[in-house]
């Protein structure tokens, strides 16, 4: 809930099921299964929404140098982050 709460600026689970455009049933609420589901459906859709940041911050970071070379240490390659490389 939290990243629903930065998202959609709602922390409760019926609100910002809501908020995203999805279908709430409260009957069916705080049962353990339907809370889950209804959880990773909102995980997903602001996942989603929030594709658009990514890929523009994506963009701008391999602009400035960054690239993937999972080669050598298993993980991205950035000059930013590369404390031997100033």
């Amino acid at each position: 809930m939290t990243l629903a709460g930065a998202a959609l600026g709602q922390t409760v689970l019926a609100k910002a099921t809501l908020a995203c455009g999805l279908d709430w049933d409260s009957s069916a609420a705080h049962a353990a299964a339907y809370d889950a589901e209804r959880t990773a459906d909102l995980f997903c859709r602001v996942c989603n929404f929030c594709q658009p940041s990514y890929l523009a911050a994506e963009k701008r970071a391999r602009e400035l140098g960054w690239h993937d070379d999972n080669s050598s240490n298993g993980g991205p390659n950035s000059p930013v982050a590369d404390e031997s490389n100033p």
